[in-house]
């Protein structure tokens, strides 16, 4: 990719960094990525962009071995291990991921880093229970929309652990000290009390009247003012202050209940449609339109990927769920925190990579052992619970595409 060219956020997740260091830290967007971006620009001195995205391949690289090591200590296989991190290293949504400095790929570097402590060591040392806080507290410091992950794993803790009191206790202190302690600095040196002011901006664009990236599953086809904004490359926005948005939002959400309702159905749907975000591989859809040669290659081999671990993952997640197996239980708890708050403000299909690595894991173990889980399956008194689940997909695919294809017409 072109040294001078930001793909989506990277733009101001970089300039975000390089402020901090100038000494005019405004945290439009959550913190932790742009204090990277900061701490590599004062140990190397330079503003090229290539140089923090080879940081982040490096990063991503750590995920590929957690992706290992997750997969062998669930499934206990060599076997499934190296499927699922050689389909993690050339997934295609992580390629581009891996070469853009925005929050994805520290975010999963640090699921995965709790999840593997929690699977290893359960909840029962202190020790872990207060490093497990930590690397979720960082979590949210760099993407908000995963606070949940904080009440999610202390009932995981508590129902499938049977963590103390006091250990469950240790963890939200310290997850809630991390998070405390930022908002209690931004607040003292920016005036700002808050993790970042792009929250309630999120909230007010996904409840308005015109909400550009709206999936409404009922009818699909983009309104006039969706391919508007489209053909502007972006929607526009008034410049209210952040309560103004936050209120503005919350009256219409009060005023048109049944809007929100279909809104967030359609928010849901867009997280398990096919993940566009592979083309930041060659510098995203501003470098050109989507139909090219190279773009269309890209989405195809991605939509393949997606197909492959959203239904293999999905079907083995979904048997192992029935059998009552904890991985499972602690993997789907983390799976609807990630998903939960997606579902009140925006979502975007690229929001379903904080656990695209734990459907990779579970698919490969239901590609190496499909007889097994289908005869499983087929077995299930709750199957048609998945069936319906596959029809939901199935129609928001469908809707996904006729709504792409329309607003660009």
């Amino acid at each position: 990719m072109p040294e001078n060219h930001f793909v989506t956020d990277e733009g101001v997740y970089f300039q975000g960094g390089i402020n901090i260091v100038q000494g005019a830290a405004n945290y439009f967007f959550p913190p932790l990525v742009q204090l990277i971006v900061a701490i590599l620009y004062s140990i190397f001195d330079t503003n090229n962009v290539e140089v923090f995205r080879l940081f982040w391949v490096f990063l991503d690289v750590l995920n590929v071995a957690l992706v290992y090591s997750i997969s062998k200590c669930v499934f206990r296989s060599h076997q499934v291990a190296c499927l699922s991190s050689l389909f993690y290293a050339l997934y295609l949504p992580a390629l581009g991921f891996s070469v853009t400095v925005t929050s994805e790929v520290p975010s999963v570097l640090l699921v995965l880093s709790s999840l593997l402590l929690i699977l290893k060591y359960g909840w029962k040392n202190s020790l872990v229970c207060m490093v497990v806080g930590l690397l979720c507290g960082l979590l949210i410091l760099a993407r908000t929309n995963m606070l949940l992950i904080i009440p999610s794993f202390s009932l995981v803790a508590y129902y499938f652990y049977r963590a103390s009191f006091r250990n469950i206790v240790l963890f939200i202190g310290v997850s809630s000290s991390v998070l405390f302690s930022f908002i209690t600095y931004n607040g003292v040196m920016n005036n700002s009390w808050e993790i970042a002011s792009n929250s309630s901006f999120n909230l007010y664009v996904g409840n308005r009247e015109n909400y550009s990236e709206d999936l409404n599953l009922f009818n699909p086809f983009a309104t006039d003012a969706q391919k508007a904004d489209r053909k502007r490359g972006g929607y526009q926005v008034e410049e209210l202050t952040d309560r103004q948005m936050r209120d503005q939002a919350v009256d219409y959400i009060l005023q048109h209940p049944l809007v929100f309702i279909q809104r967030a159905i359609g928010r849901l749907a867009r997280v398990f449609v096919p993940k566009t975000s592979a083309i930041k591989v060659i510098g995203g859809e501003k470098s050109g339109s989507v139909f090219r040669g190279a773009a269309l290659l890209i989405l195809g081999g991605s939509l393949l990927q997606w197909m492959f671990v959203l239904s293999f993952g999905s079907l083995k997640v979904f048997n192992d769920l029935v059998a009552r197996k904890v991985e499972a239980w602690t993997f789907s708890f983390y799976i609807l925190s990630s998903v939960a708050l997606c579902l009140i403000a925006i979502s975007k299909p690229r929001y379903s990579f904080m656990f695209d690595p734990i459907l990779i894991i579970y698919a490969s173990s239901a590609i190496l052992n499909f007889k097994h889980e289908w005869k499983t399956f087929l077995s299930n008194p709750y199957k048609y619970y998945f069936v319906f689940f596959t029809v939901f997909i199935l129609w928001a695919w469908i809707a996904w595409f006729i709504f792409t294809l329309s607003s660009r017409l």
